[in-house]
């Protein structure tokens, strides 16, 4: 026998606001007295009308220091005068909101909660003439120890060529190096594996932008045996050479790039797996494989093939 039974319930349905996607804000450069101007460009998923909000980044406020902004709802264009005579940065931010909170409640004007807009900064530099100059955002860099992938904006008069460099091996500029007016210079620097912070420097025509990075925790072979000739002894992991720096090459592992965690401990990308490998000298000849999570542990002396077995499966693979 079998009973069934009927209820009843209420669904209640919030509204959901999402708030509008403001389009790339650009970097700009004048002279004394000659405003600049760019198309802000938009777009909400909801179909709201949109409304402008220009506020000074300094202070947060949305009365402006050194300049005064004027917004053509019409074109979308934005124009940014400067003060009479000022020369120097002009920090903005920049925001779009549709009159929504994220509950769908209405708020009043753009001066309101930032988490309801979308923003991005604005730097605008104010030159006291048409004379060529660089003007690097940011300044200077602070980053941690591990690899690093950024990107400074250049800002110069449209007829003002500039060239950058590196002024430390660490830090690289894998892109375009050259360029007039405004652009960019992407900038890669390696990881710290020494226990000291460093400082670099990224050139622009007379421009200097300082990067600074922190101390890595240390050198996972600190305690190696120099043998001569980049080649080096661990009493855990063997032998290994240097010379490849930033790769090492291992005599049975072959090439393998280290990201040093502490003395005694390491990730290796291998380059014959095509995978990340974690060991330690309490663990090794074990690793984790990270890729598939798997513990492996590895034949000692096999090479051309390794040999490893899967601790969990127990099946035997060659590398």
């Amino acid at each position: 026998m079998s009973t069934e039974q009927t209820f009843l319930a209420a669904v209640t349905i919030n509204t959901v606001n999402n708030p509008p996607v403001l389009g790339p804000v650009p970097h700009l450069v004048t002279t004394r007295n000659v405003p600049a101007s760019f198309f802000v460009s938009a777009w909400d998923i909801n179909g709201d009308n949109m409304q402008l909000g220009v506020w000074d980044a300094v202070t947060g406020s949305g009365v402006l220091s050194n300049v005064t902004d004027s917004f053509n709802s019409q074109t979308g264009e934005l124009t940014l005068t400067p003060d009479t005579d000022y020369v120097g940065p002009i920090e903005l931010i920049i925001g779009v909101a549709d009159g929504f909170d994220h509950n769908g409640n209405t708020f009043s004007g753009p001066q309101g909660d930032f988490s309801e807009y979308d923003t991005q900064r604005l730097t605008m530099i104010v030159q006291a003439d048409d004379a060529c100059a660089v003007h690097p955002v940011p300044a200077a860099v602070s980053i941690g120890n591990t690899p690093t992938d950024g990107v400074i904006s250049v800002l110069a008069l449209s007829n003002c060529t500039w060239s950058a460099s590196a002024t430390v091996p660490w830090i690289t500029l894998p892109d375009t190096t050259a360029g007039s007016g405004i652009g960019t210079v992407r900038f890669i620097v390696a990881p710290n594996f020494s226990n000291q912070a460093r400082s670099g420097s990224i050139t622009i025509d007379g421009a200097t932008v300082t990067i600074d990075q922190a101390a890595g925790e240390g050198v996972w072979d600190a305690y190696a045996v120099d043998l001569g000739s980049d080649w080096y002894w661990l009493d855990w992991f063997g032998f290994f050479n240097l010379a490849f720096d930033p790769w090492v090459y291992h005599q049975q592992h072959g090439f393998l790039y280290p990201f040093g965690i502490e003395p005694g401990k390491v990730v290796f990308w291998d380059n014959a797996m095509q995978t990340f490998w974690w060991a330690s000298d309490t663990v090794y000849p074990s690793v984790y494989r990270f890729s598939d999570g798997a513990w492996l542990w590895y034949l000692p002396g096999s090479v051309n093939p390794r040999w490893f077995v899967d601790l969990v499966t127990q099946q035997w693979e060659q590398w």
